[in-house]
């Protein structure tokens, strides 16, 4: 799937600009793979973490969000929906915090390659 790194629109196959916005910055997940790379300002530790995986988690998120229980429901589906929201707002927390420090003070660039 081909999308534009400057607004996020899906950009068809056959052109080589986005239609929503113009820019030529391109990102194909068929050919490429993009990861954060996160400096602590506090220690200078370095890490990465691909960005697939964040938007897997935030995906995550928004659907467990948007299938929250109402007052209807059961106190046990309510618990199991918090756990699950819990568990991936730790995991977001985790990747965006220094492994060495714990600092969330960090600079972070988005570092795009090609598949081989």
């Amino acid at each position: 799937m081909r999308s534009c790194r400057n607004c996020g629109k899906q950009v068809p196959s056959n052109v080589k600009f986005c239609t929503s916005c113009g820019s030529s910055d391109i990102f194909d997940s068929d050919k490429q793979v993009s990861e954060y790379k996160r400096t602590c300002n506090e220690c200078g530790k370095t890490w990465h973490s691909l960005s697939k995986r964040e938007n897997e988690i935030f995906k995550g998120i928004k659907g467990v969000k948007n299938a929250q229980c109402c007052t209807m429901c059961d106190a046990k589906a309510r618990k199991e929906s918090q756990e699950k929201l819990n568990t991936y707002e730790d995991e977001i927390e985790r990747l965006k915090k220094c492994p060495q420090c714990g600092s969330g003070n960090f600079k972070e660039e988005l570092i795009v390659y090609d598949k081989k």
